[in-house]
């Protein structure tokens, strides 16, 4: 009787923790799936937006045409933190494992905060050890990211006084460094009841932070999973009505500064190109996005609408690129390209534009045969350096 219960105990639970896995599986593809139906509106709102933006246009338009960009990218931001809960939650999150300076990567966060900070008359301090330039092997957008969505909330909920953001060395020797990162802000603290619960997902305090604030709730839960999973944790200290403290630690492996890349230069203005492209696509707004961004760089084009006819332009005619949609009626851009490749004698550079947005669909494109990939919504900068990258390399060279 006792083997009998251990042996249907034993049954439940491998039946609980396969509902589990499933229940967590359909939330991925759900994710999935809604990030994909986003991003292809998105693509046409950010895409004119660009090229409005680039026109010739009055100050007041100006103005509000960067107010709706504002928003654009916002949406943008929320639609990244759902995609990253969810590869998190399922585990299909990576990391790279590059040479970077952090103290860089603060200094860029800074970059990109202090007109917000400034837009509410806050200070904004910046706090590095001194010494020379320190480079650790990691990934430093997912830090920025971590870093990024602290100095926000930081900024938000500080009304008057300031906010800090400090780098230190705990720990280094010659195969390892510890670093300590602190946020600290005079805004409206948190009481510990809510501290509670901050890093739950969608959790934001009370409903009147949010409607007074804004914001999903997925930040924080998000910051701590990549903490976590970069071997940290986030402590956090706060008084009610004087401030919060947050903090992390990481230990990453020391690289040389010779392995590190060069800081980037500012970027140039986007110059002409030259070559004939031919772009699969069958939404008729990102048609019209592609087709003013082509035309601002210069390029020769034609639009097929659906597979078939991307399969036969391809064939038909010499071209030099091709941007294949993946999603398409009748047939997709996957059996599209694979048909071009199996057809066609010149290996004529496709380069992937899809909403979807996860590895495993850049490792689909490429098994497909195409060679390189543009997730949506496309920026005319991006796709600028993609098409320079492969034009070049098919011998075609600018005017």
């Amino acid at each position: 009787t006792l083997i009998y219960q251990n042996e249907t105990y034993v049954t439940e639970l491998q039946a609980a923790k396969a509902k589990a896995e499933e229940s967590s599986r359909i939330k991925g593809d759900f994710l999935a799936t809604i990030s994909h139906e986003i991003r292809t509106p998105m693509n046409g709102v950010v895409g004119m937006l660009q090229v409005l933006r680039d026109s010739d246009l009055t100050s007041e338009q100006q103005t509000q045409v960067n107010i709706a960009t504002g928003s654009a990218d916002t949406l943008l931001r929320l639609l990244n933190d759902l995609l990253d809960f969810s590869k998190i939650e399922s585990g299909k999150l990576e990391f790279e494992s590059i040479p970077f300076e952090p103290a860089e990567a603060v200094r860029e966060v800074v970059a990109l905060m202090r007109p917000k900070a400034m837009s509410k008359r806050l200070s904004f301090n910046l706090i590095l050890p001194p010494g020379k330039p320190l480079y650790v092997l990691g990934d430093p957008v997912r830090l920025k990211q971590v870093l990024l969505n602290l100095t926000g909330n930081a900024i938000k909920f500080t009304e008057h006084g300031q906010v800090d953001l400090a780098m230190s060395i705990k720990s280094l020797n010659d195969q390892s460094a510890t670093l300590h990162f602190k946020i600290h802000d005079t805004g409206i603290g948190i009481d510990s009841g809510t501290q509670a619960k901050l890093f739950q997902v969608f959790s934001q305090g009370d409903s009147s932070t949010t409607r007074r604030f804004g914001g999903s709730g997925l930040g924080l839960a998000i910051s701590q999973r990549l903490v976590n999973l970069m071997g940290g944790n986030i402590t956090l200290t706060s008084t009610p009505g004087q401030g919060t403290t947050f903090g992390f630690e990481i230990t990453w492996p020391v690289a040389t500064p010779a392995a590190a890349p060069a800081r980037a230069a500012a970027k140039p203005p986007l110059q002409a190109l030259q070559g004939r492209v031919l772009v699969a696509e069958d939404d008729p707004v990102n048609q019209r996005v592609i087709e003013l961004m082509l035309q601002r760089l210069g390029l020769e084009f034609e639009m097929a609408r659906t597979g078939h006819e991307a399969v036969s332009k391809a064939l038909d005619q010499p071209w030099d690129v091709i941007l294949m949609d993946c999603q398409m009626p009748e047939m997709d851009g996957y059996a599209a390209t694979r048909e071009i490749r199996r057809q066609s004698p010149r290996h004529v550079p496709i380069i992937a534009i899809t909403a979807n947005a996860m590895a495993s669909d850049r490792t689909a494109c490429i098994a497909a045969g195409m060679d390189d990939f543009l997730s949506k919504p496309i920026r005319t900068e991006d796709l600028h350096s993609t098409l320079r990258r492969w034009l070049e390399q098919a011998g075609v060279k600018a005017p």
